[in-house]
């Protein structure tokens, strides 16, 4: 039997084909945060929210600071991330200024203010 010549025949030249693996979505960064976790412990060198505030949903009950279940009530979200990158831009009635930390602006990734941000607000209604 005379054997065939193969070369430039496409069906022998077929390549196995693998599926391509698939890359899963990356999560936004916002929703990888576990914003109840960095108020109640905070991270490296930002303070832990909880340590100085009290809000019920976290569990917390600091009195350094003013208790954010009562005191935010009437601030959107906005209004509390700038609370927290500026603390003394507007102080509590019966606290000092100089007392929050000013550096989450700078300890904290701009995600990680804003899902904290979030969390509080939600958490404040």
């Amino acid at each position: 039997a005379k054997q065939r010549d193969t070369i430039g025949n496409p069906r022998s030249e077929a390549k196995a084909v693998t599926p391509a693996a698939k890359t899963p979505a990356a999560p936004t960064q916002t929703a990888a945060i576990d914003a109840k976790k960095l108020f109640v412990a905070g991270k490296g060198q930002a303070t832990a929210c909880g340590a100085c505030h009290t809000l019920a949903a976290a569990g917390t009950n600091g009195k350094v600071g003013p208790n954010l279940n009562e005191a935010l009530k009437a601030d959107n979200q906005a209004a509390i991330k700038e609370m927290i990158v500026n603390p003394n831009k507007g102080i509590a009635k019966g606290c000092a200024a100089g007392v929050m930390p000013p550096s989450y602006g700078t300890t904290l990734t701009p995600a990680e203010i804003d899902a904290l941000a979030a969390y509080i607000f939600k958490n404040t209604r």
